[in-house]
């Protein structure tokens, strides 16, 4: 049951974990207010709002600086569908180029005929699992890594029945190219940010959380006011970064990396390439 519920959280998106966040927060500082009392006052006047500042501009500044650090990572992981599609759209022009060469070739008779039909799967087949394999939160190296061997397959098989050979070596190249796009998927997807910077953030939100429990502000408004926002800004930037730390973690997701460019490009294979019979 617990599991349940933790999953049905981490399903939501950032702004409703968060807003629960808050509002477990807003009723555990009203119970601590109308239960806790320290030498016949209130907790919430051990420690006045001018105290505390130092620690919230600090809190924040290293809060900046994370979500800098994730936010460029996050930039370099969105060029990676692009690249992945201009390999996919090479290496198809590649063999419709050998293709329409061999047609037009005044070196005679071949000797071996090139079933363009398991060209044209095999593509296919690359590109799904391909696809597949970046949405899926378990992502195994072994597995892609035959994904993109057929690649260099294709390209003996064609390279073997006298393809253009210039065709062959920029598929080889192009599979090369997919191949460094995708290990750096599994990096990005293996690699968590540091720990021990994790380990920072949680204690940050701990201290304000328990300084924001502790602190008399100048009314009971104001008290509910930065309550609410301060906790709102400090989880839901928390909540940014993990989800920024692995773009390619959660398909459908808010931080998720957009696979467009690549879906299009195999949309375009699915419907034109070597589609004549």
């Amino acid at each position: 049951m617990k599991l349940k519920i933790f999953d049905l959280f981490h399903k939501q998106s950032i702004f409703a974990k968060t807003i629960t966040i808050v509002t477990l927060v807003l009723i555990l500082k009203i119970f601590i207010l109308a239960n806790f009392h320290y030498e016949g006052s209130p907790v919430n006047k051990l420690v006045k709002i001018s105290d505390i500042t130092i620690v919230f501009m600090g809190s924040f500044f290293v809060f900046g600086l994370m979500m800098a650090a994730s936010m460029t990572d996050f930039k370099e992981s969105e060029k990676i569908p692009g690249e992945l599609a201009s390999s996919l759209d090479n290496i198809v022009d590649w063999i419709n180029y050998g293709k329409s060469s061999r047609k037009v070739s005044n070196s005679g008779n071949f000797t071996h005929t090139i079933d363009y039909q398991h060209v044209r799967k095999e593509i296919l087949e690359v590109s799904q699992e391909t696809k597949n394999w970046i949405s899926t939160n378990k992502k195994s190296s072994a597995e892609i890594h035959e994904t993109i061997q057929k690649l260099s397959v294709l390209s003996i098989y064609l390279a073997e029945r006298n393809f253009d050979l210039g065709a062959c070596k920029s598929i080889m190249d192009n599979a090369a190219n997919i191949r460094k796009q995708l290990n750096r998927v599994y990096s990005i997807a293996k690699t968590q940010f540091i720990k021990p910077a994790y380990i920072l953030l949680k204690f940050i939100i701990l201290l304000i959380l328990t300084i924001l429990m502790l602190t008399k502000f100048d009314s009971p408004f104001a008290d509910i006011f930065v309550t609410i926002s301060s906790t709102f800004i400090i989880i839901y930037i928390y909540f940014l970064i993990s989800g920024l730390d692995d773009p390619f973690d959660n398909p459908g997701g808010e931080t998720e990396i957009d696979l467009r460019p690549f879906e299009k490009s195999i949309e375009r294979i699915e419907k034109h390439f070597l589609t004549e019979k």
